[in-house]
């Protein structure tokens, strides 16, 4: 709470005194052609595209292809280190913002206050010389356990069975809650997350538990159909129980958007051919769509296997 004032507190002050925000640093730098809202547009479209790699990645490991899944693999690899050269520039200045200057003497005060000697008493930082109070922030700084390191220790078994003793006396660092750090706050939402994974009604197997990219990949197909079974659920009574096609008038662009996330990916395919040759032929007869055209191929084939194996 203390570190929180002393946060508000140089965020005030570098108002008062003309700092950049963050969104007048951004325009200074694009006016200085250090960068384009193409690279902002590609930087923020970077977490949706990895995504959609993860899934893929999941869905070609259950299929057993595991050269698609290493191929996918090496697209995620290069798309993450382009996101870490965008990201590098990107916030290059950002210490020279209101809120980089605000969150580095918040980062101080609680490093200051959190410091002891060898005998573990408190070292009074501000006697010292500036140079070591900046010595720890960087080796802070380099230090901070980052996502990887997190899910391993989570996994870790030696960690699980002080996660699952910790848990049943209520105190997993034997602190309470509020006095967790942020590592540890991080750890405890890692380790839930696996809880629930293995608690699942169909859960992974444990190669997948085990990779993050595909463990990723089956969340967020998880979470995909659950989202979608809840909008089925929310317009179920609008259509007719049994039925091929299910036709819902939308209000607004929104609920259009809404409605058209109910399909599933073959539906969706479907509806971009029926769409194409509509707009090429204007007036098109249900016989002669193209997924129709295809279903009566593939029926006519199965007649024509049936009389040959009677034959």
């Amino acid at each position: 709470m203390e570190a929180a004032f002393e946060y508000q507190d140089a965020l005030y002050e570098c108002s008062f005194h003309g700092v950049l925000t963050a969104e007048d640093m951004l325009q200074v730098m694009i006016d200085n052609d250090l960068w384009t809202m193409e690279e902002e547009a590609e930087l923020n479209s970077v977490p949706i595209r990895l995504d959609a790699l993860k899934a893929e990645m999941y869905q070609k490991h259950v299929s057993f292809q595991s050269r698609r899944v290493e191929q996918a693999r090496r697209m995620v690899a290069r798309l993450r280190k382009r996101q870490q050269e965008l990201a590098l520039r990107r916030h290059t200045y950002d210490f020279y913002t209101q809120a980089g200057l605000a969150r580095t003497v918040q980062l101080q005060y609680l490093i200051s206050r959190n410091t002891t000697d060898a005998n573990h008493d408190p070292v009074d930082l501000e006697t010292c010389n500036d140079w070591l109070l900046r010595h720890l922030l960087d080796v802070y700084a380099t230090n901070v356990p980052g996502e990887l390191l997190l899910r391993a220790l989570s996994r870790n078994a030696m960690w699980r069975m002080v996660w699952s003793s910790g848990r049943q006396e209520g105190r997993v660092f034997g602190v309470p809650s509020t006095w967790l750090t942020q590592e540890q706050q991080n750890l405890i939402a890692w380790s839930k997350l696996y809880d629930n994974i293995n608690e699942h009604s169909e859960p992974p197997d444990p190669e997948i538990i085990e990779d993050d990219d595909l463990l990723d990949g089956w969340l967020i197909l998880q979470q995909k159909k659950r989202e979608k079974e809840k909008r089925e659920r929310a317009g179920g009574d609008k259509g007719k129980a049994g039925a091929q096609e299910m036709y819902i008038v939308a209000e607004t662009p929104g609920d259009a958007k809404r409605i058209e996330g109910m399909n599933d990916a073959g539906t969706a395919f479907v509806k971009r051919q029926r769409m194409a040759a509509l707009k090429h032929h204007k007036v098109v007869g249900e016989q002669h769509m193209p997924d129709s055209k295809q279903t009566i191929s593939v029926q006519a084939a199965q007649q024509f296997r049936d009389r040959m194996r009677r034959k």
